[in-house]
């Protein structure tokens, strides 16, 4: 499996600085040097020299304290997340630098980008065959003159898309004009197709439609035929090509007819099903004796009622269907978070098991399905985990839950906290950014969100997208303040 992590193994000081963040973010407190030296298996000295170094790297109101016979804790503001600053300590590596470079395709050979970033030849050419080894995997090499990605363009342009999406900052990866343009070439699919696109789904299109550009301004083009005729409603369809049509216009390039039709396929199997849609393939799954034993015999092993549950057939409606299509090698607008995967895997190891026992032999009887993908086990496991530890809330303090990471995510953590705080906490949840109804924010005492989120009418925390001791503290520490003012958490 391709990692970010692995194109910076020759950053030494950036894993030790994501590794102590980690460590001092998880909980409140102070921790000693000798402490994490032992964690990060270096030396007390170096330790304190990669504090320092942070340091000089945090925004404002961020800094690790440091106090004789105390240790060192982490100061951040309660409404900021921790993912900024990763995302920031990568970003000023020379590896990401070389990672931009070899995107823009400016130089024309490893000299220029040595000069340009003021280091060695020998060094830029070490970082570069290091790149190159972990892109093995992605069937891709890096031509040296002049200086590029090399291989198949499909897989060339979901390795821009996934280290820029995850590592980077569209705000300041974009041009101002070219990201307002893309912005709207994304509501313009939304709003003709009339469904609300989850938060997530917009962050990872506007990288999508941005490295599609790029691409084809540098005369670099998909070159498949399609096998299969679209099968999609006259609305959706119109949608993209009306948008394809604006790309041509605004951005002065021609999309040739395999462009069009691989935008347009990438995108239509992520429009959303209507509830309607929905109900009715819902009912047929549950008319068809093939996923209809499927569904009893997760319910057997796991004493839940998925029948009548209408989160969980749309939950595989939807899997079942990416996993059908032909054309595309790779989910685009879908990259499976590792992160999140090793939280399953180390938590709930035994329903993982379980699951994937019962979609791999499902997948062994019959043929012509695939369902025992990581991603739809995954989703699974996450489904069934909140089922079981789901507990109904009173009237308590209400809360508006913002998160960047799709439905099954967003449920299986709405409960994590509902169950944590019991009838204390009532959580609303937000889908779209972008068609928020002002009822969302009736009588809302905060907002918890995983990324950075701020509506200025309403205190906000900022969360882990997996919740950490320090997260769960925050969140006490407003539910016994009676009252908190917009000026502290601002």
């Amino acid at each position: 499996m391709f990692y970010i992590e692995n194109l910076f193994e020759l950053e030494k000081n950036l894993g030790r600085y994501v590794n102590i963040l980690k460590i001092l973010s998880e909980r409140s407190g102070w921790f000693s040097c000798h402490f994490l030296a032992k964690k990060l298996n270096c030396s007390e000295k170096t330790v304190r020299r990669n504090i320092q170094e942070m340091n000089s790297q945090f925004p404002i109101n961020w800094f690790i304290q440091s106090e004789v016979r105390k240790g060192v804790q982490l100061q951040k503001p309660m409404n900021e997340s921790i993912y900024p600053i990763y995302r920031r300590f990568f970003q000023n590596t020379i590896t990401y630098q070389i990672l931009e470079a070899i995107y823009y395709e400016k130089h024309h050979n490893v000299t220029e980008i040595a000069e340009d970033l003021f280091i060695s030849v020998p060094v830029a050419y070490k970082l570069i065959n290091m790149l190159e080894k972990n892109l093995a995997t992605l069937q891709l090499s890096i031509s040296k003159k002049p200086i590029k990605l090399v291989g198949d363009e499909e897989n060339v342009r979901l390795f821009y898309y996934y280290i820029f999406s995850d590592i980077g900052d569209y705000n300041a990866f974009f041009p101002e004009d070219e990201l307002k343009r893309i912005v709207h070439y994304v509501q313009q699919i939304e709003t003709s197709v009339g469904e609300n696109f989850s938060i997530s789904f917009h962050y990872r299109a506007i990288y999508f439609i941005g490295v599609t550009l790029q691409r084809v301004r540098l005369h670099h083009h998909v070159t498949y035929e399609p096998t299969s005729q679209l099968v999609t409603s006259q609305n959706a369809m119109l949608a993209l090509l009306l948008v394809n049509e604006q790309i041509e216009a605004q951005e002065k390039i021609t999309l040739s007819p395999a462009e069009q039709h691989w935008i347009i396929r990438v995108f239509f199997d992520h429009v959303p099903i209507t509830f309607e849609q929905a109900e009715n393939i819902g009912q047929t799954m549950l008319e068809t004796k093939t996923f209809l034993s499927l569904i009893q015999e997760l319910e057997h092993e796991f004493g839940i009622d998925l029948q009548h549950d209408p989160l969980f057939l749309d939950m595989m409606i939807q899997n079942v269907e990416y996993e059908h299509v032909p054309n595309l090698k790779h989910d685009y607008l879908f990259l499976q978070d590792h992160r999140m995967q090793e939280f399953i895997l180390e938590n709930y190891f035994n329903t993982y098991l379980q699951v994937k026992k019962i979609y791999n032999y499902f997948d062994a009887q019959n043929a012509i399905y695939q369902i025992g993908t990581t991603r739809n086990i995954m989703d699974t496991v996450i489904f069934m985990i909140t089922k079981k530890v789901y507990a109904l809330t009173q009237k308590a303090k209400v809360c508006v839950l913002v998160t960047s990471r799709g439905d099954i995510w967003t449920n299986f953590l709405k409960t994590l906290i509902e169950n944590h705080f019991g009838s204390r906490i009532v959580i609303r949840e937000v889908s779209s950014i972008l068609k928020i109804e002002a009822s969302i924010w009736k009588d809302a005492d905060f907002i918890i969100a995983d990324f950075d989120f701020k509506y200025n009418h309403v205190p906000n925390i900022i969360i882990d997208p997996i919740p950490s001791q320090r997260d769960f503290e925050n969140i006490e520490r407003f539910l016994v303040t009676k009252e908190m003012k917009l000026s502290e958490v601002d």
